[in-house]
């Protein structure tokens, strides 16, 4: 955790490909006594540099003060058609399992719950 000595935690890092590129999503800690002024510049810097890395079409910083929740995925998509499972392939299998979630083009490659 290099980005700033506030951070004290990186809770949840979640990847979603978007076409060619990904999408991040980072939960991170800091005191619950930050101002808000602060805590919100350190977030937006962390995401202007992972919106600099060559392969991240955008990223989402989260700030929290605790780590007691559970993460929470996209709501799974509506079951697939059996022509859908045949294009999907194998993704449509992981998909129909709920090996891996998904909402329209974002699909959830972490193991986090629902």
């Amino acid at each position: 955790m290099t980005h700033s000595p506030l951070i004290t935690q990186i809770d949840t890092v979640r990847a979603y490909h978007s076409g060619p590129r990904i999408i991040v999503e980072v939960d991170v800690v800091m005191s619950a006594t930050t101002a808000l002024q602060v805590s919100h510049d350190v977030a937006e810097e962390l995401q202007v540099k992972l919106e600099s890395l060559p392969d991240v079409e955008r990223a989402y910083v989260h700030v929290d003060y605790e780590t007691s929740h559970k993460p929470v995925c996209p709501s799974p998509p509506p079951p697939l058609s059996p022509k859908a499972m045949l294009t999907l392939g194998p993704l449509g299998t992981l998909l129909e399992k709920g090996i891996v979630g998904g909402g329209g083009f974002f699909f959830c490659l972490t193991g986090c719950t629902a």
